[in-house]
């Protein structure tokens, strides 16, 4: 799932992974790289900016569209927060796990209970999953 209406992102996404960006930096090497790797640290602080809210709209629509469908259970990751979203028409639901890299944390699902935990992924290691 990917927020069409995030323009910035596309934009962005356009201007630095096209074909001639790769040409470019590629032509002037390690120099290219080391200017690549500074764009990419600037935008990590421009990026969080963007990252404290969901596109709420966009989410409650992929949920509605995927339980026309007859899906009833969406898992999702990669966001910046945890969250769950349901389709009062359907009663299917979408869960959203936070970005491993920055959280830390894994989704084990029990199909018996049809329940989501999500914790950090150390207790899963050491058998604690509370």
């Amino acid at each position: 799932m990917i927020n069409t209406s995030d323009y910035p992102y596309f934009i962005l996404r356009f201007l630095l992974r096209n074909p001639l960006t790769m040409l470019l930096l590629n032509l002037f090497g390690k120099t290219g790289m080391k200017y690549w790797n500074v764009c990419n640290v600037r935008l990590r602080s421009i990026n969080k900016k963007h990252k404290k809210h969901l596109p709420d709209k966009h989410i409650q629509y992929y949920l509605q569209a995927e339980a026309q469908k007859g899906i009833s259970r969406i898992f999702a990751g990669h966001f910046h927060v945890r969250a769950t979203y349901s389709d009062s028409v359907s009663n299917a639901v979408l869960e959203i796990i936070p970005a491993f890299y920055s959280h830390q944390e894994i989704g084990l699902y029990d199909v018996e209970n049809d329940s989501l935990k999500v914790f950090p992924w150390q207790s899963f290691v050491s058998g604690n999953k509370n």
